[in-house]
């Protein structure tokens, strides 16, 4: 975390592994971090503190982002997506979506996510 006044670190996260991408919950109370070894870390933003312990997923979780139509996440790992509810911090549901998913994001109103795929192509989520 930094302070962008000064530009300067304000305090840091002790994540472990691999950490690609974050978010924050749209509250502005939580981060997550998809990290490529192979979980979902939760953190309360105001503590610092991890929330309960890592997600683990079964391949390596790359990137990930909140739906604004439902507030869950979507986290993508190896050809999969991931749902997963930040609330109960528990995978819900996933599809199979082929190749190596990577970036991934929603339209503002969360109709539409749009996958990322390494292999050269996009997933469109629904």
């Amino acid at each position: 975390e930094f302070n962008l006044r000064t530009g300067t670190p304000a305090r840091s996260f002790a994540g472990g592994g691999a950490p690609h991408q974050i978010a924050v919950s749209p509250d502005g109370n939580e981060l997550y971090s998809a990290n490529e070894n192979g979980f979902v870390q939760f953190w309360d933003l105001n503590t610092g503190q991890q929330i309960g312990s890592n997600l683990w997923l079964p391949t390596g979780a790359y990137e990930l982002a909140g739906r604004p139509s439902n507030g869950l996440l979507y986290v993508t790992s190896g050809g999969y997506v991931y749902v997963v509810d930040p609330v109960s911090r528990t995978q819900i549901n996933y599809a199979l979506a082929g190749g190596l998913t990577r970036q991934i994001a929603f339209t503002a109103d969360g109709s539409i996510g749009i996958v990322a795929n390494e292999n050269g192509w996009v997933v469109f989520i629904k």
